[in-house]
Order: C-alpha cells, then structure tokens, then sequence
C-alpha cells in the first residue's frame, strides 16, 4: 500500500512529466494501490512514460493492450509496446514476445522465434523463462524431437532459484528413464536431492511424500520401505493423501511396517475422504474381505461406487463382485442409486437387473413397475437368468407391463436353461393351472420336483412350501401320470 505522502509526491512528480513517477502511478491504478482501481487511469499514466522510452512501462502498456484492461484488446499494439521494451533488454518483454510467438497472438504461430526470444528472457536469469524453455524442449516443441538435455539444463537454472515446477518437470524427466553424462544432468540431479530432502526436513508435506516415494522405489536413492514409511507418516499426519493411501498400502502388505490392517484401514479412510480414488478402491476392498473391520458389503459398494465414478478401474471390476454378492441400495442412497443407474446405461447387465429389483421392490425408492420391467428385459436379453426370472413374473402378474402369460411362459422357460429354481416353481403352477398353456400335471409335477431340487440352498420354509405344492398335485394324478412325471425328472440327471 503506498502511504498518502507518498503517493501526492508521485503524482507531483508524474504531473511534471518524470517518467519513473508516470510508471508508478500507472502501477498504482492498474492494481488498486493507495488509489481506486482504474484500468483507463493506469493506461494514460504507463502512455505518457513509455513515450519517453522508460522500458517497464513500455512492457506494462503492453500488457494491457494484450489483455484488454483499460483499451480494446489489441495484440499488435501490444506487441508494438513489447519490442519497443525488448530494445532495452527488458526480459519481461522478451518474455511476453516469446508468448506471442508460442499462442500465435497478434503474430503468425512460431515455436523457434519463440524458443529464441525465451532464451534471451532465460539467460537474463527470467524463471519462467527458463522454465518454459525447459518445457519446450521436453516436449517437442522444437523441431518435433524431445531435448532432455537442454530441458534439463533450462529446469536446473531454474530450480536454482527455488522453482518447484521444475522440480517436478524434472522427476518426470527421471521417470522416463533418461540418463546422460552430462553436467546439466549432474546438477539437476543434485539440486533435487538436496532440494527435497531439506524441504522434507523443514517439514514440507509434498517433499515427505517425494522422498518417501523415492525411498519406496530406490529412485536416486537405495530401496527402503522402513524410511519410506517414515517419510509417509509425517507427510500423512499433515493430511497428504497420496502418503496416507501409500501407508495402507505398506500396512496392507507388511512393507516396512508390521502388518497391521486395521491401521491400513485408518489411512485408507482418510485418504479416500479425501477423494483419493485408489484410496475409496482399497477401502471398499478391505469391507468387502473384511480386513481390519467388520465384514461389509454394503459400505463396501458405496466406496467402490465413489472409485468408479473417479474412473477407477480395479473398482469397476470389484464393484461387479460385489453386487453379485446381492447388494441392495440402502433407502435414500441416491449415490447408489445414480451409480447403478450410469452402469445400467452402459449396458452392465448385473447393475441393469439390480436396478430392476430397486424400482419393482420400492428399494431406497418408490416402486415404478414400468421402469423394473424396461431394465429387467435389458438384462434377460443379455442372458441373465435372474433377470429373465422377474420379467416373466411382471408379465405373469402384470406388474408394469399388461398382462400376458404366454410372454411369462417363454421367459420362464429360458430362465430354466439356467436352472434357476424360482422359473422351474412357477413353470409348474402354470402347468397345473393351465395359465398360457394347456393344463398338464405331469409337466407341471417335473418342474416342483427340479425346483426343489435346484433350491437345495434355500431356507426350510420354502422346500416346505414346494414340497406341500407337489404333495397337492400328485393327489390330482393317476399312477401312470405320476410314474412318467418321476421318469421324465429323473432323465434330467
């Protein structure tokens, strides 16, 4: 903020035409400082000191023509301000025609006249300059080939001056495997260590996390899980979320830690609360097998579905196990409900039959018979047997859908080629009701019999139940018809 004092002595000065007062004042409207914001002001102020040559305001007047603030945007005008700079070595200049020449700005696209103008910004020791140049030359953009070595050399320069974007363009340098004797290398190389081990030891969360990386992976550095963890727990206690999902890992695994899973699903949990996708992934994962926490499948599809939705591959296909597990939507779960609504579009034939059992039973929603019977019939033509099931009960019932026995009894007929027992019970009551078809108690007897057999799994009651329907009916039947029923099931083994 410039005091009251100060400024009237600027603007004394500026009235009386001293070029270094004009710039300030331009300075102090262009950013609101100790005067109202005022993009026009600013534009007379930085006009009148860059006619007299002064070069930061020449390169400040550029700035505004480029970007609009206070003029219609003009990017040759600015470009007219930027030169008239540049005569003068003004490396913000430089800079800024080095942008021109890379976006094409008021100037035909030329990635080498940019490149050139960039350098002579870098090796007036500009960091940005020097590390768009590193960019440039990492990929591509000269020539259509990769430079690491001078991208290396440009990063170093400006790593030396504290530039942490350098620092990570040039791990991702190391990462592709490049190596070269080669000095820019060397000092590259040394800059990073001592950068990241001193920014780690001054208690940097994203330094810990690096080295804790480097250490996992013996990158620069000798392979040690012991110290990796180390470096991941001081990172994690500050709340990083890739070093928390590295600590379940290492948890997990019984890398450099004792084995400890309930303390892996500590760290996974705070991670994937923060979004972190791999984390939501190992966590589902961990409810799902029950390690380290009770066994739950429900939490575990909840935490899968928030991976997948993030594009977590491991969590699509572990999300499919799951819900083979017979997962059912908890009542207002709308994540839930959303996921299974996106897969079902994508034509997952397991969340399809899935989200047919939500709107036919009122699962976490009120029941839309119509929408259980268009995702029913998606599933069963993809040859789901659970599927097939439940949309010939709709058109048996008439749920959704008019009713239509012969639709019922083709469908449950298909759904036995599966041998689903609830299709084979409710085959035999149309058989022995006529419903769809003619009334034939010996094909009707076969299919109690199979379902019962096939519900060899399922709870007492209900063998009960299909055991008293075939007791019923084999009082309706004659001897012979109940002697060629007990042959036809028998021929099915």
């Amino acid at each position: 903020m410039i005091e009251n004092d100060e400024l009237n002595e600027i603007i004394k000065a500026a009235k009386q035409g001293l070029a270094n007062a004009q710039y300030s004042l331009g300075k102090a409207y262009e950013y609101g400082k100790g005067v109202e914001q005022v993009y026009e002001i600013a534009v007379k102020w930085y006009t009148l000191a860059a006619e007299q040559g002064h070069a930061d305001a020449q390169y400040s007047l550029g700035t505004m023509y480029s970007h609009g603030k206070g003029v219609p945007q003009n990017y040759k005008t600015a470009m007219k301000w930027y030169l008239l700079a540049t005569d003068q070595r003004n490396a913000d200049a430089q800079l800024a025609v080095g942008r021109a020449f890379k976006l094409g700005m008021g100037v035909e696209t030329n990635y080498q006249t940019a490149a050139n103008w960039f350098t002579l910004a870098a090796e007036q020791g500009h960091i940005d300059a020097q590390w768009i140049l590193g960019i440039m030359h990492q990929k591509s953009f000269l020539d259509g080939q990769q430079n690491f070595p001078e991208a290396v050399k440009w990063f170093s320069k400006a790593l030396a001056q504290d530039d942490y974007r350098s620092k990570v363009s040039l791990l991702e340098i190391y990462k592709t495997g490049f190596s070269a004797q080669d000095n820019h290398l060397s000092a590259a190389n040394w800059f990073l260590k001592k950068e990241t081990i001193k920014s780690a030891e001054h208690g940097y969360a994203d330094a810990q996390y690096d080295l804790g990386s480097a250490y996992l992976i013996g990158e620069e550095v000798p392979k040690d899980n012991t110290t990796a963890a180390k470096w991941f727990v001081l990172a994690a206690d500050q709340g990083h979320a890739d070093a928390q999902y590295n600590l379940g890992l290492l948890y997990k695994d019984w890398r450099g830690v004792e084995k400890n899973e309930k303390a892996a699903v500590r760290w996974f949990t705070l991670a994937a609360e923060q979004k972190h996708a791999s984390a939501q992934c190992y966590l589902g994962l961990m409810y799902h097998r029950g390690l380290g926490v009770l066994e739950n499948h429900q939490t575990a599809a909840e935490w899968l579905i928030l991976a997948v939705e993030q594009g977590d591959i491991l969590a699509e296909s572990w999300l499919d196990v799951v819900m083979v597990e017979k997962w059912h939507i908890k009542e207002n779960n709308q994540t839930a409900l959303k996921w299974y609504t996106k897969a079902a579009l994508q034509g997952m034939s397991i969340a399809q039959v899935n989200l047919g059992y939500v709107y036919a039973y009122g699962k976490g929603i009120s029941h839309d018979y119509q929408a259980a019977v268009k995702w029913f019939a998606l599933a069963a033509e993809q040859g789901d047997p659970d599927a097939q099931y439940n949309l010939a009960l709709m058109y048996y019932r008439g749920l959704g859908v008019e009713k239509n026995y012969k639709a019922a009894l083709m469908w449950f007929s298909i759904a036995t080629q599966r041998e689903n027992a609830d299709a084979q019970f409710n085959l035999g009551i149309m058989y022995e009701n006529g419903h769809g078809v003619q009334t034939d108690y010996v094909r009707a007897y076969m299919w109690y019999k199979l379902a019962n057999n096939h519900h060899s799994a399922l709870d007492e009651n209900y063998r009960l139940y299909i055991n008293r329907e075939i007791t019923n009916l084999s009082l309706k039947m004659t001897s012979a018809q109940l002697e060629k029923a007990e042959g036809i099931f028998f021929s099915f083994f």
